[in-house]
C-alpha cells in the first residue's frame, strides 16, 4: 500500500509564488501578466488536479 493513496495534498502557489511580468509603455501605463497555480491530488468535485490562472491587464498610475 502506498502512503499517498492515504493522504490528500494541495498545492497552491497563489499566495506564496505569484509569477508577474510587468512591461512599462509609459511612466504612466504598463502592461501586467500574472500566472498563479494550483494541484490537488484528489479534488472534492470530478474536475482536474491541476488548476491555474493566467491574467493579462493594463496597469495606470496616477
Amino acid at each position: 500500500m502506498l502512503l499517498s493513496t492515504h493522504f490528500e495534498y494541495r498545492i497552491d502557489c497563489s499566495r506564496f509564488l505569484l509569477f508577474l511580468i510587468n512591461v512599462k509603455v509609459t511612466d504612466k501605463i504598463s502592461f501586467v501578466t500574472s500566472f498563479t497555480f494550483q494541484y490537488e491530488n484528489k479534488p472534492i468535485i470530478p474536475i482536474r488536479g491541476f488548476v491555474y490562472s493566467l491574467n493579462n491587464g493594463i496597469a495606470w498610475k496616477f
